[in-house]
């Protein structure tokens, strides 16, 4: 078997398409000697750990459980839903693209409520696709993740129920502009609903087998789109009261049914995601690895970005016109996939360097056998972000 030494981690690995230890992409052999050291070793440590833990954020540019992706692209699916092969990607961009098409007919045909309730279901049912799909926790009960779901949505029907009653709703909920809306709407509900969002993965958090970064985004991002299309299904319940087509202009209700089924959700999924797996980064990596995304990882640092997100993705809904605040929100939701993105790539970086050596295996990512290691030789995935029992 043919070797080489990684450029960046300095191991003696396979000469294949991507280092086997640091998921690195080995560019074309060149002459004996000639060899870059591009990344300080750590002196104390084997090859195998020899990369320095601080430089985890920024060593890799294509994403640890994507390689085929930079970890700046703010792809939706891959990144919420990380642990899908890439057979199945194309299949989930292409159903999430229905679902969103299905919700603007529907309001084309000004049909508000039902566009409403399958903008909420929207999601929250690719979500369980995925949870079936994928088998996360194959050595553990679905329970885990279905409890999960449950928490998400009982809190986020109890947060609708205590905002219809701070602020009376109709169909008006979504175009009232009021200091009181500011201060109930805009404030005391973003953080009440994040608080309860939260609940879940950090209960979830003292159990010691879910000890992965991986596990607390997905945990969170289940609990936020629970909570999400149930809050959702609960006001659209109310907008009913006004018949199923209720009056006002089309293009207004379109633009609100696109903030409602793919902006809002995917901000307040991202957010959580990335607060709950800061958490994990925190409190279950390895101390040496728990600086590697600064000051953003430290969970209370995470949290009140969270919260400050969700606030100003309310506030703006209020004082705003639909149209830019569609804008605004849209933004800011990319700037949470791109924040969920990098915590799940660092704490896959981070997996890496600590998980054992596995026997040979088929990549459930591109179906070729990749030899022992922690990434596949062939595309490049982090084996940490497959199922468990897929890699071991």
């Amino acid at each position: 078997m043919a070797l080489r030494r990684c450029e960046r981690c300095d191991s003696v690995v396979p000469d294949s398409r991507f280092c086997i230890r640091c998921g690195n992409e080995l560019t074309p052999e060149r002459e004996p000697g000639q060899y870059s050291r591009l990344s300080r070793l750590t002196p104390s440590v084997s090859g195998i750990t020899g990369m320095d833990p601080s430089s985890l954020s920024g060593v890799r540019r294509a994403f640890a459980a994507a390689p085929e992706e930079s970890v700046l692209r703010p792809s939706i699916v891959s990144t919420i839903f990380p642990q899908l092969p890439r057979a199945s990607l194309g299949a989930f961009r292409a159903c999430l693209a229905l679902g969103v098409g299905s919700v603007l007919v529907l309001g084309l045909a000004k049909l508000y409520p039902v566009a409403l309730i399958a903008s909420a279901i929207l999601l929250p049912l690719l979500a369980v696709f995925y949870f079936y799909d994928v088998n996360i926790f194959e050595d553990h009960p679905f329970s885990i993740i279905a409890g999960t779901l449950l928490a998400g949505a009982a809190a986020g029907a109890v947060t609708a129920v205590v905002a219809e009653q701070l602020s009376p709703s109709g169909t008006q909920v979504f175009f009232e502009s009021t200091g009181h809306a500011i201060l109930t709407r805009g404030v005391l509900v973003p953080l009440v609903s994040l608080a309860l969002i939260m609940l879940g993965p950090l209960y979830l958090l003292r159990y010691p087998r879910y000890a992965t970064a991986l596990d607390g985004a997905t945990f969170g991002v289940a609990s936020a789109v629970a909570f999400t299309g149930t809050e959702v299904i609960v006001q659209a319940l109310s907008a009913f009261g006004d018949g199923l087509r209720p009056l006002g202009a089309v293009v207004p209700w379109l633009v609100k049914l696109a903030t409602i089924a793919v902006a809002l959700p995917l901000l307040t999924m991202s957010v959580a995601g990335a607060s709950a797996a800061a958490l994990w980064l925190s409190h279950r990596a390895p101390v040496r690895d728990r600086s590697a995304l600064g000051r953003l990882g430290r969970p209370a640092n995470a949290l009140a970005l969270a919260a400050a997100g969700m606030i100003a993705a309310s506030v703006v809904q209020i004082v705003l016109s639909i149209g830019l605040s569609l804008a605004i929100i849209a933004l800011m939701a990319v700037a949470g996939v791109l924040w969920l993105r990098r915590v799940i790539h660092v704490g896959l970086l981070g997996e890496a360097l600590e998980i054992e050596d596995a026997p040979a295996i088929v990549c459930a990512n591109c179906a070729h056998h990749t030899r022992l290691g922690h990434f596949c030789e062939n595309c490049g995935i982090s084996l940490a972000a497959l199922p468990r029992s897929r890699s071991a």
